[in-house]
């Protein structure tokens, strides 16, 4: 449920941007935290309550589920982005691909699974020399944005390696959630509530200080507002979804994301340059925008669904499961 709220949140995004040329509600209003809360998911998927870690199965199903997909797709999508963009294909295409710069969200995750793994086998699972780790690999992004401002401004890193140290964090609190979620969840409606309004009064602030929590390129204005808004964001819509009743389209929508994410960028494109070329523009009228968010879902969903029923291994998955 949650990661499906998080994937219509990005394609809403992708949408705006594509469509009226301009993110209308402010990027900074919901876009990094659905970034944030699926690195959350992520780690929480990694805990599973009664065995043991094995670094071997979970390299095995990062390569199947997430390594395999991304070539398939950068690769499939490279000629036609180059042909709508009027771009020649070139040898850096190819390089693009390699080194994880063809999709830098799943190469992110990709990277920062592989990190995370290897962290949990060394020490084991205790989770003292874990949150120790995972705590370096964020403020090591944050003393190197302050001693040299430019880092982040070079040409994106390796299967950008850097992205990956800076949600690092959000995948071990996802795991430590899940770790300690009986515990968690004790507290009472009330805190809940009352955790809203932080978080609403914090958006607003960082809305009217023109704060940026920009996840690539890396533009983060305060690393500790970072990490305090992602983690009240993460807790608020995790619990949110816990006392919800479940909604079959979007947990549909979250259990095949990884699909949704690679045409997330394609679909608005797409759809955007018909509606324009057919004199349906944005114009100003914001109703436009939500009739062209569900133009892109409803595309968007076909496809999906296209993809998982008949060609289950672009994404991953072996034919009936």
């Amino acid at each position: 449920m949650a990661r499906g709220l998080c994937m219509m949140a990005i394609l809403f995004f992708h949408t705006e941007m594509y469509y009226a040329g301009h993110d209308i509600v402010p990027y900074v209003v919901y876009v990094e935290n659905a970034l944030i809360i699926f690195f959350f998911l992520s780690g929480y998927l990694f805990y599973k309550e009664g065995k043991t870690f094995s670094p071997v199965y979970k390299l095995k199903a990062v390569v199947r589920s997430l390594v395999v997909p991304y070539f398939i797709f950068t690769a499939l999508l490279a000629l036609p982005k180059h042909l709508f963009h009027h771009t020649p294909v070139s040898l850096q295409t190819l390089t693009d691909i390699l080194t994880g710069q063809a999709s830098w969200f799943v190469a992110t995750l990709i990277t920062a699974e592989l990190i995370f793994s290897l962290l949990l086998w060394i020490t084991k699972g205790k989770t003292a020399v874990l949150s120790t780790l995972c705590c370096a690999a964020f403020f090591l992004m944050a003393l190197l944005n302050a001693f040299y401002p430019d880092f982040h401004h070079y040409p994106p890193y390796f299967w950008h390696w850097t992205n990956a140290l800076l949600f690092l964090i959000f995948i071990y609190l996802g795991y430590l959630y899940h770790l300690k979620e009986k515990v968690i969840h004790t507290a009472s409606s009330y805190i809940l509530l009352i955790l809203i309004l932080l978080w609403i009064i914090m958006k607003y602030m960082e809305c009217r200080n023109g704060v940026f929590l920009t996840a690539e390129p890396i533009h983060i204005s305060s690393y500790i507002l970072l990490l305090a808004d992602g983690c009240l964001s993460a807790y608020i819509v995790v619990s949110l979804c816990r006392m919800m009743r479940p909604i079959g389209m979007v947990c549909w929508t979250g259990c095949h994301s990884l699909v949704y994410y690679f045409i997330c960028g394609a679909v608005p494109t797409l759809v955007s340059f018909v509606l324009n070329k057919t004199g349906y523009g944005y114009e100003g009228h914001y109703y436009r925008v939500v009739t062209a968010f569900i133009a892109v879902y409803l595309i968007a969903t076909a496809i999906t669904w296209f993809i998982y029923r008949y060609l289950p291994f672009m994404a991953g998955q072996k034919k009936g499961n």
